[in-house]
Formats: C-alpha cells, structure tokens, sequence
C-alpha cells in the first residue's frame, strides 16, 4: 500500500519537507500496525515520510533517504523483534539520532530496556553484526550507542499501551503535539528582525549547559518580547523532556486564573492530567523530586510582578539539569528581584528592520521603489521602531492610492513623537463605523474568547460581522490563535481608553462597561441610560446587589448584558419589570427569580446563559426566537418543564446538566432541524423519571443519566438498540437493573460509579462482545454474577471501593478480553478466586487495600499481567511460590503490607519485572535468589524496621538505578558489591544502623546520588570514596559518630554537594580540594571541628560554605590564592579569633554571617587601623549584600561598609556606640529614584549603648543643628524613601528615647521622622507603577510625635476626613498615610521574641460603599523592653490601592484605624497611643 513511495519518489524528495519520517522494519509490522499509524497520520493532514525499501541500494544510506530524514520534523521509530538484524535499519537510526530533532521511539512488541542494553533478541543480532564486521568495530559501536540512546527515550511500548488501536491514537497524538511545539526556520518567516534577536539571546541562553538557568527578556509594549520568547520556544523545544509556554500570565492573575495556569503547567509539565494543587505553595516532596528529575523549558510570558512567579513556582527549589526558564516583562525590576541575573535588553527594530516591515505589511514587498522608500522614512520617524506601531500603521496602508497613502501618513505625522497609543488610534481612526464598534466590543469584552462564540454575537449585532473581523485582522488590530481572538495589551488598553473618554466622569454615558465597580455604581444607584451598548460585572469580590424593578428600563439599546460568579449575590427583592429588548446575549449566572420578565421581548436574542439560576419556567406560551442558536440551563435546579421551542427554528443547542427536577420536555424539540444529534441527547440528561421506550430507537447512542434520582431503568431499555454509552454515575436511589440488560448489544461503556444502593447486578443472559468498559465502583455489590463470564469483551473493570464485595466468581477467569481490573479498597474480600485458564491479556490488577491474606496458587496463569498493585493489604502474609511465573510483571507494588515477612524464591529469571516497592513491610531479609530479577531497576525498602540482611549477590542486579533503605533500623551491614554495578545512580541509605561502608563500594561506578543522613552508628568511610568517580550528591547530614573523613587520593569533578552537617568530624582531609567540581560544602553544628585545611582555596568551584554552629573552630584557613565564586560564607556561632589577612581573596563573597562569635577581636595586619573591638575598614571592599553581626557583644564601632550592601543585622551588639557610617548609605547612586529595586534593612535591636551621637551628625537633630544639616537630612531621606524597602529599628537603645534623658541635650528624633515623613508626601504622588516600598522604622520612645496630624489614647481611632482629600488628579483622590503607635510592654521579665503589628484602615465614602487596607510588619525583640514608637508605612498595599479601579471617582469621608498586636499577650502588652500623618495636603 506504500508504492507510492518508491525510488522514483527520490527525485521528489529534494524539493519536499515532511512533518514526519517514519521508520520500521517492513517485514515484521509492515501490513499491519504501521499501516494504520501511515493511514491515521495522513488522515491529520500530517505529511508522512514512509521509509521505503526500494530507496535501499548499496551498502550505505542513500543520498535521498538521508535528505528524507534531514527535512523531517519528527522522527517516529518503530522497533520491533527483528530490527537490530538489518544493518540498513541501524545505519538508518544513527543518521535518525544525530539529527538531534523529535525521535518518538515506538516499542513494538520489546522491551526498551533490550534496545538500550542490546538484550533478549538484540543480543542474538548483535553477535552476527560483531562477526560479520570484525574489522569495522567503529561501525557497531556506533549502532550500539544509537540503540541505547533510544531506548532511553520516553516512547510508546506496545505492551502497556493496548490495543493496537489506542496504541495509534496515543502515538498520533504525542506527534501533533510535537509539531505543535516544534519548529523550523520557516516559523521565522515575516518576523523581521527576530532571527538576529534570537541568535543573541541564545548566546546567553547557552542551551546544552548542564546546569539550570533562567533568562529575562525586558522591553517596552509591543516591542516583540513575546514574539521572540515564542521562537525561542519554538526553535529548543525538542532539546527538552517537556515544554510549556505560560502566555499572558498578568492577565491571568487580573482574571484571578493563575491557579488554573500553575495547575495546567504542572500537568504539562509531569504528563498528569489529574494533578491539582490548591495551596500557595507546592509543597508535596514527591512533585518537586519529579520536577528535579526532568530537563524542562518553561517561558512565563507578560509577567508584571515577582508575586506571579512566587505562585507559579512557590515551593520548587529545584527542577532538572539543563532546565530553562525564560521570562518576558516590561519591568526589569522584576527579573532583579527573581535573581535573573541574564537579562536581554530587547531593543527596537534598526532603520533597516523598521523599513523591511513596514513594506511588508504596508506593500507587500521585500524590495521596496524608491517612492516606498521614501512613505517609508515619513512613516517610521512615529513608530520609533516599535514592531506592533509599524505592524499597524503599514497594514492600514496596504492597498490604498499614493494620494491616500501620503494624505495618511502626514496626517499621522502630526501625532506626538513618543505617544505610541496616540500612533495606535490613527490605526483606529481609519475604521469605518461599523468595524470601530467590534474593536471596542473585542477589546471590553470578547478578547480570548473563541472566535465562533464572538461571531455569533457579532453577526446579530452587525451587518458585516464576518468581513469586519476579517479586516480587523488584516490590519493588524486583533488576530486568531488557535481559533481564539487575540488583541495586543496596547492595543486593548487603546481601546478601553477611548469608551472611558466618552465620559469620563459619568460612567452610564459610556458605551460600555467592563470594570466590575463602575457596573456595580451604575446598576445600584439605577442610572442606564440609552448609551450602554454592554454590561458585564463580575461579583466575585463585591458586596451584594440589589437591583430595583426599572434597573433594565432605560437601558434600551443595551446589547450585551452578562452577569457571572453572581449566584446569591444579585437580589430582585420587587421583582425585575422588564430586559432591554436588543439583548443579544444574555449571561445572568444565579440568575434570582422563577421566570424571565413578561416584557422580555427575546426577538433579538442569539444565546441566553441562566446556569445555576433559580428559574422553573423561562416564560409562558410561545415566543418569537428566530435568532436563538443557544440555551444554557446547567445546574438550574429548580427547574420544572421547558416552554414551547417550536418558533426557534435556529436552536442549535440546549444544555440542561443537572437540572434534576425537569419533568418535561416539549414535543417541539423534535421538529428543530438545526438541532445536532448530540444536543439532542442534552435533552434526556437529567430527568427524574426514564419512560418506557415503546419502540426501538437506532439513533440514540449516548444516554447520561449520572446523579439522577432514578430507582431503577425499564424493562424497555432493551430498545435502544443503538446506545454505546450508558452514564449512570452517582443515581444514589438505584437499586435495580433490568434483566434485559443484556439486549443492549451495541453498549461499550457502562458507569455506575456511586450507585451506593445497588447489591445486585443482574444476570448476562446472552455474550456482549461489544461491551468493554464497565465501572461498578462504589456500589453497595456483595458480588458479581457467575454469568460474567459473557462479557466476552470487557476489556476494563472497576469494584474500587466495593466494601461490601465477598467475592469473586469463579467464571472470572473466562473474561478473556480484560486487561484492567481495579479492586481497590474492597475492605471485606478476602479470597481472590483461582484463575483456571491462562489470561494473556489483563496486564493491570489493583488489589490494593483489600483483607487479602495471601495470593491463589495460579496467580502464575496471568501472563500478561504488568503491573499487580498490593499496597496497603495489611492482612497479608504470604505470596505463592510460584510468584516468578509471571514473565510479563513490570510493576509489583506491596507498600504497607505489614504482616508480610517473607519474600519468595525467585526460581527462574524474570526479565520485565523493573520496579518493586516493598516499603513498610515486616521482612527481616531478601532471598538469596533475588539476583534472578535481571531486570530490576527501582528496588523500595523504606521503612522495613525489621530488615537485618541483605543477599551477598545484591550486587547481580545489574539493571538496578534506584535503590532506597531509608529508616531500616536494623539494617547493620550493607553487602560487598563484587562486581561493578554500572547502572546504579540512586542509593538512600539515611536512618539505617549501618557502622560502616564497604570497601568494594567503589564498584558502584554509576553511583550519583548517596545518603546516609542520620546514620548515628557510622563511624567509618571507606578509603575507596574517591573511586565514586560519577558521584554528585553526598549527605551525611546527624551521622553523630562520624569523627574521620577520609582522603580524597583522585580528583572528583562530579561531586557538586556535600553535607557533613551534624557530624562528629575533627578536620577535613588536606585532600578536600581534590574535590574540584564542589559547589555546596555544608558543616553546620560540626561542633567538634577544629581545624580546616590549607588547601581549602583550592576549592575553586565552591559557592557556598556553612560554618554555622562549629562552635570550636578558633581558625579560618588563609585563602591563598583567589575563590571568584564562593559568595555565600556562614561562620555564625564559630569560635573564630580572627579571620585571616587574605580574607580579601575571596573577591565574589556577597553574603558573610558571623553573629554570635562572641570572641570575634582581632584581624591581622592587613585590616590597617583596626583595634580589637572594630570591623576592618576594608570590609568595604566586598559585594556583600548582607551582613549579620547579630551577639557580637565587644563590637563597637562599624567602618564604613559596602554600597551593595542590602541587610545589616546587629541585634544585640550591646557594646556598640558608634554606627555614624551608615549615612554613607544613602549617599550611594544604588539608592536614587531611577534604581527603585534596591533594599535597605537596618536592625539596631538591643544596642543599649548606642545614642544619637553615635547614629551621626547628619541624624542628629539638637538645638544646634545647622540649616546645612538639616538639609543633608532631607537628602537623605529623600534618597531613602525610593528604596524598595526600608527598615530602621533602633529598638531597645535607650539612650534614643526622646524622653529618657534630661536637661539642654535632650535628643529629638521628631525630626528625622518628620523629614523621612514629608518626602513619603511627594513619593505618594509618584507613578502607581513605583509605590511598591515598605518603610518601617522603631526607636525608644512612650509618645507620638506632635506634628502627627490625627492621635489618639488607646489602639483605635476614627477620623473626620476633610474635603480637600479628594483630588483631580485620579492617581491620588484618595487619602494615604503614615501609622504610628506607642506600644508598651510588661514591666515583668519579658522573654523576647518576635510580634506584629498591623494597621487596618477602613474607608467609606459618599457612595455608602466601605474600603478597607492594612499595614503589617515585624519586629524581633530581645528582652528588657521600654515603650516604643513605631512608624509603618506600606508602599505595596498603597499601590494595590491606587491601581483599584474602585478608589477612583470616590470621594472618602471618614476613616476608622484600629491597631493591632500579633505574638504578644495583649493583656500584657498594649496599644497605648496611636496616630496618622496624611500624605498630602492641597
């Protein structure tokens, strides 16, 4: 049937390219699976290559074939028994595999794991391929590593994915969705500019690094961020497992989608379309460690914040090697604050680019005249090289008259010069009247909605509804993806401007109304008028309303009205007159009363949506509906009957899902010719009552009756002779099933899932072949019929969580057909039946949670069986001798079997068995045998408290990779491995009672990830550690006995991760820098160490090294020559007397911690001008970004420090005086306005002898401070205040209490708060884009200063707000402030730790209607505590406030704050004064 394919087609192949090339051996699958998957490809219109033998001449590959190969998209493989025979086959692959494009590997009757270890039939091809090319060795070798790289691909295996046809669809699908992703230069076709763009950024990307990295891409709008992000995505995809591109990810958050987008990434990403995860966070460890495991490329598209990527990401501190994350935004701050730290700058298009796109879009033409030259030069000089602005201007050009043209283009001149939404409303004022109407109703309302639905609605709104959305798109101001509308951010935002300008001030004399509280306002205060063409309101975060009778009346020319997540929440206590009459769509989700208005006239309607409404009847008698196509009814549950449909000779669907209480359908329905076939079985969903069917019916072939209240079905069901799919999932009331169930002959599928009244199921009378999937799972069964057996083509069965299932017949083994039967948590079966006749084709059975107490002896008559789930059967004892008869067992699951303590003699081979999870069970030793399951690849002990042996020949498990003995406590000795084992790479040993390793441990050459956290009996490492020459990960984390660690005698590039913490070790080897590729060395709690060797510099890989906790390490070793990659030291809680002069090597340290070295006092000569209780002043040489001193109790001066520094945390310095250098901070350009992205986080916590002296002259604020000083401290401040965050605590520093002292030197902090206070007025004022700063700031103090506009006794006040708080200015017509409170703490001890406090401020305004922000912040707190005076000011919350389309065109009067405390006793400690300093004032 492939003749077309033959070698007269070579000549053809050099002009074509193909979708897919596809590679078998044509005498084993030829005439059967690989013509179907031939046939099923060319059906999709996917362009197949079919590998042909007659294109096979000589003795290598031909010219033709390999050009087939090259000019193929995806490569699909199918290898079968004796592909490894023919040498043209082998040759074939490895041209296949070198072209490093998609290869989908089809496992046709093999084991993958035969293909990559060239076993079983391979082996046999192999030896004559080895004989016959002795003296062409190089050849093999290389068909050998082409089959192994295969064989480790994700592919289709034939034997888990069955039958054949299932096997076609799965892999079909896999290739669309390959080709979908994938891509080839001709992607790059039309898009100007990015193929330079991307080689650029690729350079950065450094695809086929191992290591994990992330790449921001930061441009303005419409620069083409996307664009190239997409052709990134495009051009890598198949260097990757997984791919998921994240589009619009602000505009999911605004949609309040984003946890449907982090729940469909996670799928994407692990291939598990059920995965859901609801919390903030991911925080299950067995997702992360499958995400760790996979090579992924993740674009995250139009993100505007940090907190979009903490949700989508929250929780993952890992994902595979090699993995990219690319990021798309306008706002570099949010790649800086990610810790993106490559960054591509996407600049606009050059005079060249902008010139070439603009002719194509304006000419059509790549060779522009000269007179296209020259509009081209009058055009770009607006565009600024913007792609989208070019985009537009040129495609509103193209076709018109020169005289046009230049009329246009000097018409667009006149547009200001850097204004791009003005350049894109010239591409708008070119719209005839029509066509601006759907932009405005695309960009308000139907952007991402399916191209179909906007159609519908616009056809009955407008004339030319199809040729306007078509010239939208041919001028470039929306376009299709994926059959969905889509409309560029800018352009969108262009749209939404011009309806806000028809009125902004008087929202109902807009067209159109899209935010939810301009709806909300216009429909509560009844105030429609004639000018709204559209309504939608989303309720979700809105008090409720209460629409008055007229609410709809003046609204007559209202065209679209759509009211959602509104069920409860709109109230028509009177009732509701009448609905405009030029409705077209109609979307009222809770919609509140019995029936629609009597007014109503529905003539214009196209769809009316009333899901979850309260309606009985729509309306009574008959109605002219000759424009509606569709009714949505889903969960109404009130309702009763349908009215008469007859004069709706459009319908096209009727949706009625779970509408239990329908009674009634009308006879029209059958009279409507548009109605389709499956709407039409929409109708019979969820009738209370099922008639007899008094006739036979052929057409009906999909019956759902799920979660009605159904008793039991008629007799007649008989008569659907054609019904395929019965659904009666979850009918509570069934108790009975009709005994001519059996006549449904054509029944495949049958779901009685939650029928938890149903004990019997009835007798098969007669064979149904046709019936393959049947799903009793949840009912009330105590067994199933001896008559089973007639289901002669069930294929898959489910009792899962049948309790009260006894037993099993013995006729089961008769279902010849089956290949899944689940029996999960069936509590009470006891006895699984003998299987009396071999079953080849069940290959999955779940038993797991059952009371079995042992399987039948003729388990072994299941040969086909690949996986057998026992997990959790807690009554078994015993698994037969006979277990190794089943050849085909791939998975054997047996967790939480706790009475099972011994494990049978493997008494043959068993070649497929791979994986065999024995965790939590009661075996005290595996059998001897165990070398016998040749196969194996993840072997699970975990948590077997009784295991004290393993097998000496443990190490003839050649295949295995994963092997896991976590919390055997018993387990004392871990066996010699006597040969190599090449294939283990995981090896948890953490919690065993293992004293030692073995010497022989090396043998373990594939070994890359070993743990032996929590081992408290090891005492001793073999010698032969260094030979783990694959090792990367190495956890010895609470090994307590620990005390030697031994030589390194060879360098070991691999290890990247070492954790020693909580060890007993004295010193590290002098061998440590042999350790070349380490880059975490964790020895925390070393509480014994001493000593660290000189050659510690030699770790040149070493990134981070933790010290904290060595509480007698007295000396750090000199760093002899430069560490450029070490930025992250913790030497907290050490011992150390000083640190050494060559400190300075250490030229990348960014993070240094050493609070708590109480002994910290002196540092060698190289610190010039140091004394014992000082810093060196050169510490402001390194990039720190923090610094903790925290208990460095003789500290009592700090030097000047680093500019980059972000963090200084000198809580409980009780010696320190002076801390004069911190001014210099804000002196530094880091902290101007144009560089907001910056921190600064002072804590002074408990420095008692520090005074306002030592705070510095420019802080100091007595009677003598000059007009100089005063304005250095206003220079300050303002600097400060455009920090991205700001924290001053100076709590417990006594001698900065505005009261504490006496007499002419009073100090006054007053100032310095009122200076940073009066610079927050003008920053408020600043764009809402830059209000994200939190500024906190603490000293001593019982009192709020005077100049506080508002104070108050107590934690609570309400406020007068004056009518001057209301501004033109619509950033700012709302009132913000400063908070203050005097909190006072207990005059007992009090212990320390840490609390909040929070500010919450209610708003109401004219409008009657509450708003309501808080601030929060923190502080840590030692004991000895006075009063104190806070001042919190919370930037973040501001913004959220200023964005809110709600605080516009509100006018506040009156404002309550109530202050409260978090961790403290609050009858201890109080609130005893607060205060508010407004922001501003006109």
């Amino acid at each position: 049937m492939f003749s077309s394919q033959s070698s007269a087609a070579a000549d053809t192949i050099k002009a074509r390219t193909y979708d897919v090339f596809l590679s078998f051996r044509g005498k084993d699958t030829r005439d059967g699976f690989v013509s179907h998957l031939y046939k099923d490809l060319c059906r999709k219109n996917i362009e197949t290559f079919i590998d042909d033998e007659e294109l096979r001449k000589g003795d290598e590959i031909s010219g033709a074939l390999l050009k087939a190969i090259q000019a193929s998209r995806v490569s699909v493989s199918v290898f079968s028994k004796d592909y490894a025979s023919s040498k043209w086959y082998l040759a074939e692959l490895v041209k296949i595999m070198d072209c490093n494009k998609w290869v989908v590997p089809v496992f046709y009757g093999v084991d993958p794991r035969d293909l990559r270890n060239q076993t079983g039939s391979f082996a046999d091809a192999f030896a004559k391929h080895e004989e016959n090319f002795k003296h062409e060795s190089g050849k093999v070798k290389t068909w050998r590593s082409a089959l192994t790289a295969a064989g480790k691909l994700s592919g289709w295996d034939s034997q888990v994915t069955r039958p054949d046809s299932t096997l076609v669809d799965k892999i079909v699908e896999d290739v669309v969705k390959k080709l979908n992703c994938g891509s080839s230069s001709a992607n790059l076709k039309g898009l100007v500019g990015i193929e330079r763009r991307m080689q650029e950024v690729l350079s950065l990307f450094q695809d086929g690094f191992p290591d994990f990295r992330m790449l921001g891409i930061w441009g303005m709008g419409g620069i083409g961020k996307t664009t190239l992000a997409d052709a990134i995505y495009h051009h890598v995809s198949n260097g990757f497992q997984r791919c998921c591109f994240l589009a619009n990810v602000r505009e999911h958050e605004e949609q309040r989608e984003l946890l449907k987008l982090r729940n469909e990434f996670l799928s994407t990403i692990l291939e598990d379309e059920n995965l859901y995860i609801s919390t903030p966070t991911i925080g299950s460890g067995f997702l992360k460690d499958r995400l760790s495991k996979k090579k992924v490329l993740i674009v995250c598209d139009d993100v505007s914040k940090l907190s979009q990527i903490e949700f989508l990401f929250g929780g993952i501190d890992r994902i595979g090697p090699g993995s990219r994350v690319i990021v798309t935004t306008r706002n570099k701050q949010v790649l800086v604050q990610c810790g993106i730290d490559l960054i591509y700058d996407m600049k606009e298009l050059d005079k060249d680019e902008s010139v070439q796109l603009f002719c194509q879009c304006a000419f059509k033409s790549t060779n522009p005249t000269e007179y296209q030259l020259k509009l081209s030069k009058m055009a770009l000089s607006v565009a600024k090289g913007n792609p989208l602005a070019i985009r537009l201007i040129g495609s509103s050009l193209y076709g018109k008259t020169k005289s046009y043209q230049e009329s246009e283009v000097k018409k667009l001149n006149k547009v200001p010069k850097q204004d791009i939404q003005e350049v894109l409303k010239w591409s708008f004022d070119g719209l005839d009247c029509e066509e601006k109407e759907m932009f405005l109703d695309i960009a308000c309302f139907f952007k991402g909605k399916h191209r179909d639905y906007v159609t519908r609605i616009m056809d009955a709104c407008y004339d030319s509804a199809h040729s306007g959305i078509e010239n939208l798109i041919d001028k470039s101001l929306i376009s299709v993806s994926q059959n969905q509308i889509a409309m560029h951010d800018l352009l969108q935002q262009m749209g939404l401007n011009i309806v806000r300008d028809e009125s902004p001030l008087k929202l109902e004399k807009r067209s159109r109304l899209w935010i939810p509280e301009d709806s909300y306002n216009v429909l509560s205060e009844n105030n429609g008028t004639e000018m709204l063409r559209g309504i939608e309101l989303d309720m979700s975060q809105l008090a409720k309303l209460e629409l008055e009778p007229t609410a709809m009346m003046k609204m007559r020319k209202l065209r679209f009205l759509k009211f959602y997540h509104s069920y409860g929440r709109i109230l028509l206590f009177n009732g509701l007159l009448s609905l405009p009459e030029e409705l077209r769509y109609l979307y009222w989700e809770g919609y509140p009363l019995r029936s629609l208005p009597t007014k109503f006239d529905l003539g214009y309607l196209v769809e009316l949506d009333m899901r979850k409404s309260h309606l009985e009847q729509l309306w009574e008698g008959k109605q002219d509906l000759v424009n509606l196509k569709v009714i949505t009814l889903d969960f109404s549950l009130n309702l009763v009957r349908i009215p008469d449909l007859s004069r709706a000779p459009n319908l096209e669907k009727i949706n009625l899902l779970w509408c239990s209480n329908l009674r009634d359908l009308p006879s029209s329905l059958q009279h409507l010719e548009k109605l389709t076939l499956e709407c039409q079985l929409l109708w019979l969903l969820k009738i209370g009552d099922f008639p007899e069917i008094m006739d036979t019916m052929e057409w009906l072939y999909e019956l759902d009756l799920s979660g009605t209240a159904l008793k039991e079905l008629p007799s007649s069901i008989g008569n659907l002779i054609g019904l395929m799919r019965l659904n009666m999932n979850n009918c509570k009331n069934l108790v009975c099933l009709p005994d001519s169930f059996y006549k449904l002959k054509s029944l495949r599928r049958f779901y009685l899932k939650g029928c938890s009244r149903l004990e019997i199921f009835p007798e098969i009378l007669d064979t149904m072949k046709r019936l393959y999937e049947l799903d009793l799972s949840g009912t009330a069964l105590k067994e199933l019929p001896s008559s089973i057996g007639n289901l002669i083509g069930l294929v898959h069965l489910s009792l899962d969580d049948c309790e009260n299932l006894v037993r099993l017949p013995d006729s089961f083994y008769k279902l010849k057909s089956l290949e899944r039967f689940y029996l999960k948590g069936c509590l009470r079966l006891e006895i699984f039946p003998e299987i009396i006749d071999t079953m080849k084709m069940l290959y999955e059975l779940d038993l797991s949670g059952t009371t079995l107490k042992e399987l039948p002896s003729s388990i072994g008559n299941l040969i086909g069986l690949n996986d057998l789930n026992m997990n959790s059967c807690k009554n078994l004892v015993f698994l037969p001798d006979n277990f190794y008869k089943l050849k085909s067992l791939e998975r054997f699951y047996l967790k939480g079997c706790s009475r099972l303590e011994i494990f049978p003699e493997i008494m043959d081979t068993m070649k497929m068995l791979y994986e065999l999870d024995l965790r939590g069970t009661a075996l005290k030793e595996l059998p001897s045998s165990i070398g016998n399951l040749i196969g194996l690849v993840h072997l699970s002990l975990d948590d077997c408290e009784n295991l004290v042996f393993l097998p000496d020949n443990f190490y003839k498990l050649k295949s295995l990779e994963r092997f896991y003995l976590k919390g055997c406590s018993r387990l004392e000795i871990f066996p010699e491995s006597m040969d190599t084992m090449k294939m283990l790479y995981e090896l948890d040993l953490r919690g065993t009672a293992l004293k030692e390793l073995p010497s022989s441990i090396g043998n373990l050459i594939g070994l890359v990830h070993l743990s032996l956290d929590d081992c408290e009996n090891l005492v001793r490492l073999p010698d032969s550690f260094y030979k783990l020459k694959s090792l990367e990960r190495f956890y010895f984390k609470g090994c307590s006995r620990l005390e030697i660690f031994p030589e390194i005698l060879d360098t070991m590039k691999m290890l990247y991760e070492l954790d020693l913490s909580g060890t007993a070790l004295k010193e590290l080897p002098s061998s440590i820098g042999n350790l070349i590729g380490l880059k975490d060395l964790n020895m925390n709690n070393c509480k014994n160490v001493v000593f660290l060797p000189d050659s510690f510099y030699k770790l040149k890989s070493l990134r981070r090294f933790y010290l904290k906790g060595c509480s007698r390490l007295e000396i750090f070793p000199e760093i002899l020559d430069t560490m450029k990659r070490l930025y992250e030291l913790d030497l907290s809680g050490t011992a150390l007397k000083e640190l050494p002069s060559s400190i300075g090597n250490l030229i990348g340290l960014k993070d240094l911690k050493i609070n708590t070295v109480k002994t910290l006092f002196a540092f060698l000569t190289a610190f010039i001008n140091s004394n014992l209780e000082n810093l060196p002043t050169t510490i402001k040489q390194f990039p720190l970004h923090e610094l903790i001193l925290r208990n460095c109790k003789r500290l009592k001066s700090l030097p000047e420090l680093p500019p980059s520094l972000e963090c200084l945390d000198a809580h409980d310095c009780t010696s320190l005086e002076d801390v004069s250098s911190i001014k210099k901070f804000f002196k530094q350009p880091l902290f101007c306005q144009d560089k907001p992205y910056r921190s600064l986080v002072l804590n002074f916590s408990n420095c008692f002898k520090l005074g306002e002296k030592g705070v510095g002259n420019d802080i100091d604020a007595e009677d003598s401070t000059s007009l100089e000083e005063v304005s250095s401290i206003k220079k300050v401040f303002k600097r400060a205040v455009f920090c991205k965050s700001l924290g001053w605590l100076f709590t417990n520093c006594f001698q900065l209490d505005q009261k504490a002292a006496s007499g002419p030197e009073t100090p006054k902090l007053e100032m310095p708060f009122e200076h940073m206070v009066t610079l927050l007025k003008d920053y408020h004022q600043a764009t809402p884009e830059s209000k994200k700063r939190n500024i906190v700031k603490c000293v001593p103090g019982s009192e709020i200063p005077e100049w506080f506009d508002f104070k108050s006794l107590g934690s609570s006040m309400n406020i007068q707000l004056p009518s001057e708080w209301c501004s033109n200015n619509s950033r700012i017509n709302f009132p913000s402030f400063v908070a203050s409170a005097v909190v006072s703490f207990p005059d007992s001890p009090y212990t320390g730790g840490e609390f909040g406090i929070t500010c919450e401020c209610h708003l109401k305004s004219r409008n009657r209607d509450d708003r309501c922000f808080s601030c929060y912040s923190y502080f840590s707190f030692g004991s000895r505590l006075s009063d104190h005076v806070f001042l919190v000011y919370d930037g973040f919350k501001v913004r959220e406030m200023v964005k809110s389309k709600a605080s516009n065109n509100r006018i506040y009067i009156e404002a309550t704050c109530n202050f409260y405390l978090e961790g403290l006793d609050s009858s201890q400690c109080e609130v005893k004064q607060c205060g508010v300093h407004r922001l501003f004032a006109n």
